[in-house]
């Protein structure tokens, strides 16, 4: 984007504030630049190092990480949080905007703003005021903002010795914090970093480093830092700072180098803003000339923002740019549910907010499994949420009698890690045995999918159209409704009414099954009055949550195929709920390329209902029937999907899903065809006779069958 130049005179301020603002890494007003107490601690961590205790390792750059002074400015509110990391609390300001309270339905957008070196969390307090005269004004969309503890003198990064991981902090524990505890996004397109000097610094490395964490980006005057400034005050935070002077840990961290490695992501889904006074320090000027010359010289979208006659002070900078400082979160936040006050308004932001990787997750039975999933999810930051499931018969094995200690559990670690999940209640197989000895109607039939170890195995499912079925799988979904639904991390359930081994449209298809299914009298109007009932119990049941069909062939219905029939159900619901329905497919795979079939709903639908994928198999554990992760993407692209939901495996994996995230990047960047083509050059590419998997699974199923005979034969 072009340079942009702000007219005007700078604001005056008084000349003691003038030399602090002109102090590169101190920056704000009240804070001390380069005096005695800050060389001391300075000096102090190398002492530290050497075995002070542990409770003093948060000082080693000026800063705390509990700060003492709990003063609430500009209606802040002073707050604090466990971090995992370095197992003690830490502490942060918040800004809750004006409707917060009130509109309990209402997801909200959230900024972190970043201090600059010397400052604290209180020094934001300046940027809050002004957020929230224009939030009030209407100059602003309404958000979050969250005032983060830099430890002093940090940069917002790990330091090299370990003692203070501030970048750590805020990835792993404060982020996912914000996320459970405010009624947040948690999406990327839905939260921006800024920061100011030291922060501005921070701002980038942040938003560079994880760009699938931050749709925004602002720094404000941000600091020169790199090894050969010549710069004596920046020579001073090179070599006392984080990086202690080592090159190749600065390479890590550095800015410059990060937008080069993740440029395609950057581009992708992270708008960036650089802002400087002419009259800052010249190595402040040129360096951020520097960056935005570089971005925009690889098409990164970068503005540039240079106030005439503005020295190195936030203060100034924001005066002199006025409601102007807003239009930039104005247009990244627009069209997701700033203006929502309806309640249809509300669930539009629930809709919009599931999208991204899910981890497909059973409830953990013991306490060590219970530490390993919230570890692996807090850890991840790639993952939006997880798709929790639990079978009718586990939490109520007799009829009225819940056992909720599982789901609950389940659920108290997901907020814990500070993510999504949704819902999924199966029936079919998972029934429990008391709805057939109430009288429900039972359809006896066997285990059909033959990579199941049970796989032909007799097994009984209700008949979804019996009553004494529907009156007990209706209380079921009332009840979950009662307990889950005014969960703000809960933003989905899926539509499970008429299932078989799963919660897709599957019933029971051999051609002995046909027979007894004509016996119950099953039709194409009788079975789609099942989903339509369920449809619209599930989404009043769950009425800020989207209602997810996992579409699939049902079975052989007379008169309709098995996309005409899922097409009736997928009308019904964008007709009746068109803000909160989605529609996903369960077959995502890279063995080969998908067909592009063109009555394909989720290709059909893409424009105006929310729609996702949930992998064949995993990546780790069946390779042979999952394939390989950029044939996988080329197929979720070509779908214009919007969420993936992936086995527990893959999904609890951070390097897979890093993995995964890169290639999602990439095929974004490029489109469809250009990606499509781009395999092929790399010889990634697979055609459908490449597809190993029919002859493997006919081969299992050879031997399955054999070995069944052979058991029965000895047995008789």
């Amino acid at each position: 984007m072009p340079e942009r130049k702000i007219a005007g005179r700078a604001v005056c301020v008084a000349c003691a504030w003038a030399v602090l603002a002109a102090t590169l890494l101190a920056g704000e007003p009240g804070q001390p630049a380069a005096g005695p107490r800050q060389k001391a601690n300075r000096k102090t961590r190398s002492i530290q190092q050497q075995g002070l205790p542990e409770s003093d390792a948060g000082v080693l750059h000026g800063g705390y990480w509990l700060d003492p002074v709990k003063d609430e400015p500009a209606a802040t509110l002073y707050k604090t949080f466990f971090s995992e990391t370095v197992q003690k609390d830490v502490s942060y300001l918040v800004y809750l905007p004006p409707d917060y309270e009130t509109e309990t339905e209402r997801r909200w957008p959230v900024v972190y703003w970043l201090h600059g070196g010397g400052g604290n969390q209180r020094t934001g307090d300046n940027f809050v005021e002004r957020l929230d005269a224009a939030i009030r004004s209407g100059a602003a969309p309404a958000m979050i903002a969250v005032l983060v503890n830099g430890v002093g003198g940090s940069l917002f990064c790990d330091s090299i010795d370990g003692n203070v991981p501030v970048e750590s902090v805020i990835v792993k524990d404060l982020i996912p914090h914000v996320d459970a505890a405010y009624r947040t996004h948690g999406t990327r397109r839905m939260r921006a970093i800024e920061g100011f000097s030291m922060g501005g610094f921070g701002a980038l490395h942040l938003g560079f480093k994880y760009p699938h964490l931050f749709g925004g980006v602002t720094a404000l005057a941000h600091a020169p830092i790199r090894p050969d400034s010549g710069w004596p005050k920046v020579e001073r935070v090179w070599q006392l700072g984080p990086f202690a002077g080592n090159v190749d840990y600065f390479a890590e961290n550095d800015p410059f180098q990060l937008v080069e490695k993740n440029a395609e992501a950057i581009r992708v889904g992270t708008q960036t803003r650089l802002t400087v006074g002419d009259a800052d320090n010249p190595n402040t000027v040129a360096r951020t000339r520097e960056l935005h010359e570089k971005m925009t010289g690889v098409d990164l979208p970068c503005q540039l923002i240079v106030v005439p006659g503005i020295k190195h002070s936030y203060m100034n900078l924001y005066a002199e740019l006025g409601d102007g400082e807003f239009q930039f979160y104005r247009s990244l936040f627009s069209g997701q549910g700033t203006e929502s006050d309806a309640p249809e308004s509300a669930r539009q932001q629930e809709a919009a907010s599931m999208c991204g990787l899910y981890a497909g997750v059973k409830i953990p039975d013991t306490q060590e499994e219970a530490d390993r999933l919230v570890a692996a999810l807090r850890d991840n930051s790639f993952l939006t949420g997880v798709l929790l499931s639990v079978p009718w018969r586990e939490i109520e094995p007799a009829e009225g009698q819940y056992d909720w200690s599982g789901l609950d559990r389940a659920v108290e670690l997901i907020r814990k890690a500070g993510k999504q999940y949704k819902l999924k209640v199966t029936p079919g197989i998972y029934s429990p045995d008391y709805i057939y000895n109430a009288g429900a109607e039972r359809f006896d039939t066997i285990i059909a999918n033959v990579n199941r170890a049970n796989y032909g195995d007799a097994t009984t499912i209700p008949v979804p159209w019996d009553p004494g079925y529907q009156r007990h799988f209706s209380r079921l979904i009332c009840t979950l409704g009662k307990r889950y639904a005014s969960d703000p991390h809960c933003v989905a359930v899926t539509l499970t009414c008429a299932n078989y081994q799963s919660a897709e449209m599957h019933l029971p298809p051999r051609p002995e099954d046909m027979e007894t299914w004509k016996r119950f009298g099953l039709s194409a109007e009788k079975l789609l009055g099942v989903y339509q009932k369920y449809l619209d119990e599930w989404a009043c049941a769950f009425p800020r949550q989207v209602v997810c069909l996992h579409v699939s062939k049902s079975t052989d219905l007379e008169g309709a195929s098995k996309n005409e029939f899922a097409e009736r159900i997928i009308r019904y619901g964008l007709e009746k709920y068109p803000r909160r329905f989605a529609i996903q497919s369960n077959g995502l795979n890279g063995r080969k390329e998908a067909p592009a079939a063109s009555d394909d709903p989720l290709l059909c639908y893409s424009d105006r209902l929310l729609n996702g994928f949930q992998s064949f198999a995993g990546f780790a554990s069946t390779p042979q029937r999952q394939g390989g992760v950029e044939m996988a993407v080329l197929n979720y692209v070509r779908g214009n999907a919007e969420y993936w939901e992936l086995w527990q495996a893959d999904g609890l994996s951070t390097e897979t899903c890093r993995q995964i995230q890169a290639a999602l990047d990439e095929a974004t960047s490029l489109g469809y065809e250009a990606y499509r083509k781009k395999l092929i050059a790399t010889g990634q590419y697979r055609r459908a006779e490449d597809d190993p998997w029919p002859r493997l699974r006919e081969e299992m199923r050879r031997r399955k069958d054999a070995a069944r005979v052979q058991t029965q034969g000895g047995g008789a």
